[in-house]
Parts: structure tokens; C-alpha cells; sequence
């Protein structure tokens, strides 16, 4: 591509972009590159952005414990293994469902309501999750209830495997953190005629169907996990790949209408015209940042 000035152009930040998340796949644990190899490019954010939302974002956190939190003393120690390794910032892959490691699943409690489920076993096995077979321990029937936003992890209650669809999980989010969902609450005025059931929220789930949760007498939610389209698919991901999409392609359009300021910037660099400009999209700790290749220049 010729531009308008005397130098040859190179610039493509959707193809640094794809360039990006392959290699972000790449070194996600659990994952092997077969697959995600077919994926289409115009996906793979979706995959990535899924992927990363069920994982958890290994960072120190602050643990709240809700006041109707009840473990057995049998399941204390996994308890407390969790609770430090949130503290420290460490992997919570081991105790989550061995599903993350199939990129297409779709967690429709992440999704519905924002609430992870985790193992409380303690010895890790070959694969590299904790134990959690219920012919070991009937013990191993019940998981950790929890939230978690980038600085807090909220912990909800120990319930049975059959607990995904029950309600008292967002009435505890209710009673005990109502600052930190709020957003997700509908006008005050609005209630609803009939309370629904766990049952009649696991098959909205399984039809990819939408509703309004109430907590108590004027507290209505929508979905506190960004929701799920028809087909199960998480809004959040999918938003999350549009935005940064949108972002990279905002940022190509920036360079070619400020060419003249990034043009004066490398001559200054280099001391002279260059013949050839080649403009890479950077990124870095969630930043992103514009790197011209030739005279090493990163525009922040």
C-alpha cells in the first residue's frame, strides 16, 4: 500500500490482532492447539474472551464470606486451600469443572448469574485437578458457590452439585453484597406477579430463554452474568470480542488519519524520510499501544 506521502506503508491490526489471541491460546493452560485450530478467525475472540471468564484471572483478592456460608468440617481443608490460594493470587484451574478444557463449553451459571462452582478436594491427580469423584467421598458432592470481580472474591455457600439453578445463590449476593450487583437491578418499581422456580431456571437455561430474577419484594435483577443468547453463547464474551475489535480497528483508523504527527515523530528518530513505515499493534498488560518497527518508536 502506497500513501499519500513518499513511503511504502505497512499496516493490519486485525491480522495483529487474530496474530494476538492465537498466542494467547497458545499459552492458556489446558488447552492444546488442535483445539482451536479450526476455528474461524471472526471466533476467536469469542473463544478467548469465554475461555478467560471461566478460568478466572489468576491475582490476589480480597475474600468476603457471606454470612450464610456453611461447610462441612470434612470439606474445611479444600475450603481453606481455596480461600489462600485466592489470597495469593495463584491458579484456581485444578478446582474448577475438567469442562475448561473443552474451549466450545459454555458455563450457563457464569453466564446467568456470574457464579463460578469449585471443588473442594485437596489432592491433586494426574491431570492436574483436584480429586472430586463422589464414589471416593459423598463428600465430593458439594462445590464452593462464588463471584469474583478483578479485586474481590465473594464466597456464596457450599450446596450440591444440584444447586446450579437455585435461587438462594443470588438471594445470598443479594443480602449480603447488593452494592456489588446493583447494576444489574431493574427499576425499583418494577416486581414481578409470580415468583419463578429453580426448575422453570434451568429450563429457560437449557432453551437459551431470558428472564427477571426478584430477591425479595422490589428487587428484580436481570442476568448478573451478562446473560446468554439462544444458542447458550455468553453476551459478555461475545461483547468483550466486539469492543476489542472495534478498539483495534479505531486505532488503524487514528494512524492513517494522523499520519503527518507519527511521519515527524520517526524522522525525528531516524534523521531522515523513511522509505518504509511499518506500523505493529502492541498490547501489554491490557494496554495497547502502537509500535513502528523500523525506528523502534512505541506510541503509548
Amino acid at each position: 500500500m502506497i500513501a499519500p506521502f513518499n513511503f511504502e506503508l505497512i499496516l493490519d491490526f486485525h491480522a495483529d490482532w487474530i496474530k494476538f489471541i492465537k498466542l494467547q491460546l497458545e499459552q492458556l493452560p489446558t488447552l492444546q492447539k488442535e483445539d482451536y485450530i479450526d476455528i474461524p478467525e471472526k471466533k476467536l475472540a469469542y473463544y478467548y474472551f469465554n475461555w478467560l471468564n471461566r478460568a478466572i484471572r489468576p491475582k490476589p483478592r480480597k475474600v468476603h464470606i457471606s454470612k450464610e456460608l456453611n461447610c462441612p468440617a470434612s470439606l474445611r481443608g479444600g475450603m481453606d486451600l481455596i480461600i489462600g490460594k485466592i489470597e495469593k493470587g495463584e491458579e484456581l484451574i485444578p478446582h474448577l469443572s475438567r469442562k475448561i478444557k473443552d474451549i466450545n463449553y459454555s458455563d450457563q451459571l457464569l453466564n446467568d448469574w456470574g457464579v463460578h462452582h469449585l471443588h473442594l478436594g485437596t489432592l491433586i491427580e494426574k491431570d492436574g485437578f483436584v480429586q472430586r469423584n463422589p464414589r471416593v467421598s459423598q463428600l465430593y458432592n458439594f462445590l464452593l458457590y462464588a463471584r469474583f470481580d478483578e479485586e474481590n472474591a465473594y464466597l456464596i455457600d457450599v450446596m450440591d452439585h444440584k444447586s446450579f439453578s437455585n435461587q438462594k445463590l443470588v438471594q445470598i449476593m443479594h443480602y449480603n453484597w447488593p452494592e456489588t450487583i446493583k447494576h444489574f437491578k431493574v427499576d425499583e418499581a418494577f416486581t414481578l406477579d409470580d415468583p419463578i422456580s429453580d426448575e422453570f431456571v434451568k429450563e429457560l437455561r437449557n432453551k437459551g430463554g431470558t428472564y427477571f430474577f426478584e430477591a425479595e419484594k422490589g428487587a428484580v435483577y436481570g442476568p448478573i452474568g451478562g446473560g446468554y443468547s439462544v444458542g447458550g453463547t455468553s453476551v459478555r464474551a461475545l461483547t468483550d470480542g466486539d469492543y476489542y475489535h472495534n478498539k483495534v480497528m479505531h486505532l488503524e483508523k487514528h494512524v492513517k488519519e494522523n499520519m503527518g504527527f507519527f511521519l515527524g515523530a520517526i524522522r525525528e528518530k531516524i534523521g531522515r524520510d523513511p522509505k518504509q513505515i511499518h506500523f505493529k499493534l502492541y498490547i501489554e498488560n491490557d494496554n495497547f499501544y502502537i509500535y513502528e518497527a523500523y525506528s523502534e518508536i512505541l506510541f503509548k
